[in-house]
């Protein structure tokens, strides 16, 4: 999110979503940011080619929190994990991301059509969007998955039970990730594989469990999946992020064939630009592959939200 949105948080007691006028800048910025600071002539990272980034900043307490990302129609869509949610046009010169544009903000609603309040009930965390156009949104804390005709509408619960498909969640480990198929779903709590599955493919009322194993590289930060989208392949890409202390933040990024065999694409690691990586966004396009990728703040001043595009190199 972007550089027009927070002189309307203000606004958001009394409209449940507002279109951001491009002029209005005061509250949020940006620098454009180098893939390695101490190199920034490095261009490319194990299978992928940096295309720009940028940090995303701004003096107002309220700005943060963005967990999960999804392309459609030209424009990125991400969750809040406070309940709300947003959109934006990447800003981009000979494809080199270099800004956000035409910004939208609004609240996620229940089932009732009452705003979401408070981190139990507004913790959204996944995001994708299905075959059919409804929007479908995970929650932890208070686990669950509910759909959304748009994402100004009422909530529809949605018959899937994340305790049920994964067994006892802790209240911030739930479903971090939600990517659409053709046919179907795959859901993934943010969990290691160690002792369960932590991973699931829906097709109507089949349940196929099944584990992706953290990249050895982010192993000892204790990596764990929190976002995924899926290829016109069939391939499903994970993204991967993981924080210690001692070590710092680190993300990685791996695809995955529909029988199980798996590609870690890069690893993230300082001195490389990379924080709490919460959200990745794939666009097809020509015969291309590029991947956008998000982090949380936390809505804390120890971490930034960082917005960076690459190429997927096959």
């Amino acid at each position: 999110m972007l550089r027009r949105i927070l002189c309307l948080l203000i606004l958001l007691s009394i409209a449940s979503c507002v279109a951001v006028d491009e002029k209005d800048n005061a509250l949020l910025d940006w620098d454009i940011i180098p893939l390695n600071p101490p190199n920034p002539e490095q261009s490319q990272v194990g299978q992928l080619r940096y295309l720009g980034g940028l940090h995303i900043k701004s003096a107002d307490e309220r700005f943060g929190g963005l967990s999960a990302l999804h392309w459609h129609q030209g424009r990125l869509y991400t969750v809040i994990d406070d309940g709300r949610w947003s959109s934006f046009e990447p800003i981009e010169e000979r494809e080199m991301l270099t800004g956000i544009r035409n910004v939208e903000i609004g609240m996620l609603h229940g089932l009732q059509n009452e705003p979401l309040q408070g981190k139990a009930n507004g913790d959204a965390e996944s995001l994708t969007r299905k075959v059919n156009g409804e929007w479908l949104v995970g929650f932890e804390r208070n686990h669950r998955v509910w759909r959304y005709s748009s994402l100004n509408s009422p909530a529809q619960t949605t018959g899937i039970d994340p305790v049920s498909l994964f067994g006892a969640l802790a209240a911030n480990n739930g479903v971090e990730a939600l990517a659409s198929t053709p046919t179907g779903l795959i859901a993934c709590a943010e969990r290691s594989n160690r002792t369960k599955p932590n991973c699931v493919q829906l097709i109507d009322d089949d349940v196929e469990k099944f584990s992706v194993t953290t990249p050895i590289a982010l192993e000892s930060i204790n990596g764990k999946v929190t976002d995924a989208d899926t290829l016109r392949s069939g391939e499903l890409v994970l993204l991967f992020r993981g924080y210690t202390d001692e070590e710092g933040s680190g993300a990685s990024i791996i695809v995955r064939t529909p029988d199980g065999l798996v590609n870690n694409v890069a690893v993230l690691r300082p001195p490389l630009n990379v924080d709490n990586m919460e959200g990745l966004a794939v666009h097809e396009r020509d015969g291309r592959i590029f991947i956008y990728i998000v982090s949380d703040n936390n809505f804390s001043t120890r971490q930034r939200t960082l917005l960076m595009k690459f190429e997927l190199i096959k």
